[in-house]
């Protein structure tokens, strides 16, 4: 896996985000499981647009994993997550990610 520095993927969302954000505008048009009377073909139609993303990207091979419920993510219970105070600390971002991309990847293995 090739090594990125935090000014080289800064530099290279910058350049790119007014892709980024046409994509991520796509996505969230998709109804979710978190409306009304949800629409179960709609998380599928949502994870194959994320795989296409991620291959038009460059990840290479993505593929969908049939689960029946898994739920990941990242709390700060400090952190009012998703209110109009909300705050992120990039460095512990990063190390979450990257543990749940392994935890992903042992479980896809």
């Amino acid at each position: 896996m090739p090594e990125f520095s935090p000014e080289s993927v800064r530099s290279a969302v910058a350049s790119r985000f007014p892709g980024i954000r046409d994509d991520l505008e796509r996505l969230v048009r998709i109804p979710s499981i978190s409306a009304a009377g949800f629409d179960p073909a709609n998380v599928r139609r949502s994870a194959e647009a994320t795989a296409a993303l991620l291959q038009r990207s460059g990840l290479g091979e993505v593929r969908l994993l049939e689960a029946g419920l898994l739920l990941t993510g990242v709390e700060d219970p400090e952190g009012n997550a998703h209110s109009e105070d909300e705050r992120l600390h990039l460095g512990e971002f990063e190390e979450c990610c990257t543990a749940e991309a392994l935890f992903l990847g042992d479980l896809a293995e």
